[in-house]
């Protein structure tokens, strides 16, 4: 959970920075960038800077949940079924056989299964996959070296 100063924090970054920048910066800094988004606030969605921002994250996302389902069905086939709407920054995936878990970890592919996330028992071999901090071509490489220790 985040609160209004952290998600005005996330706007300036997002909006200020290209992906891959490293930023460093103390509280004091942190804090002023939070009430300079405060103050320009209305600028900011007035030039419709906020709805590109929104569009692009839209299609990017879009393109990167793409990379990851086509590459699931190329490597995966039938043998893996995601699971629910075209929505969010992760895929819910079912995978056929329990093999999946020991290829990740042989493989250095990170799968967060989705017990946490159920009071009761959570169902076998399902997963949630992010996918909005990698690229698209990153996601492929990912499937690919799952697939290569599935049985």
């Amino acid at each position: 959970m985040v609160n209004g100063s952290q998600q005005g924090l996330d706007l300036c970054a997002r909006l200020l920075l290209e992906p891959g920048d490293d930023v460093a910066m103390s509280l004091r800094r942190r804090l002023e960038l939070v009430e300079w988004a405060r103050r320009h606030r209305a600028l900011i969605v007035e030039d419709g800077h906020l709805e590109r921002h929104i569009r692009r994250m839209r299609r990017t996302y879009g393109l990167r949940r793409s990379a990851l389902v086509e590459s699931l069905r190329h490597h995966f086939g039938d043998r893996a079924t995601v699971l629910g709407e075209a929505a969010g920054m992760h895929a819910y995936v079912r995978f056929a056989g329990p093999d999946v878990a020991a290829s990740a970890r042989r493989n250095k592919v990170q799968l967060r299964r989705v017990g946490a996330y159920f009071l009761g028992n959570a169902p076998a071999n399902e997963y949630l996959l992010g996918f909005s901090m990698l690229t698209e071509q990153s996601l492929r490489e990912g499937i690919k070296r799952l697939a290569s220790g599935d049985g």
